[in-house]
């Protein structure tokens, strides 16, 4: 392991609190308002994201999901997925990200072979060719918009959530996945470790 990598800690759960640290008035601008929090329009700063991602791990929590949880993660393309993957991330779950791009029968199918816990979607991605029909609906959150008979994480009663235990760099953080041009794309585990190596390479 390199000196940057020791000396780098990169936790998802922390991302946006400790910028709002350093940089609570940071401005970011958004291309379209967030799905999870369409109120706050585009122009945003780091403090505000800061607070939806704790805000959307109160819910997520209160939704069930638990540190070690695979969360599957396909929706439609929008900031707001780097806020669910830190908030998933900061209860201890391990966000499974599948491209929004992906047919629906092929990010089924990787829903398939996750075997996750929950499967968080949108009521206007869930639709794509037919991805609801082919996985388990009762595992299904939606982070924006409605579709009857099917929960959203903005009506789950927040609940605080307890600092996950991250103390192991070799603990997977995230899951992510090839692209697929050969074939169904190939899941791809990354651990804290990895990460800040990726990190590290980048502030060289």
């Amino acid at each position: 392991m390199s000196r940057f990598s020791r000396s780098i800690s990169f936790e998802l759960g922390d991302l946006f609190r400790k910028a709002a640290q350093t940089n609570p008035r940071g401005q970011i601008v958004v291309d379209r308002p967030l799905g999870v929090r369409p109120d706050l329009g585009t122009e945003l700063n780091v403090r505000m994201l800061a607070g939806v991602v704790e805000e959307l791990a109160t819910q997520l929590y209160g939704a069930g999901i638990r540190e070690g949880d695979r969360v599957a993660v396909y929706k439609s393309n929008n900031a707001d997925i780097l806020l669910i993957t830190c908030a998933l991330s900061r209860i201890g779950a391990i966000p499974a990200l599948i491209h929004p791009q992906l047919h629906g029968s092929v990010a089924a199918e990787l829903v398939a072979r996750l075997s996750p816990s929950y499967v968080l979607s949108d009521a206007q991605h869930v639709h794509t060719d037919d991805f609801l029909s082919m996985i388990d609906s009762k595992k299904l959150l939606l982070t924006a918009g409605e579709i009857d008979g099917l929960p959203t994480v903005s009506e789950q009663t927040p609940v605080p959530v307890p600092m996950p235990d991250v103390s192991d760099p070799r603990g997977i953080r995230i899951i992510t996945h090839t692209s697929g041009t050969t074939g169904v794309p190939k899941l791809v585990a990354q651990s804290a470790a990895g990460l800040a190596a990726h990190a590290s390479f980048q502030l060289r």
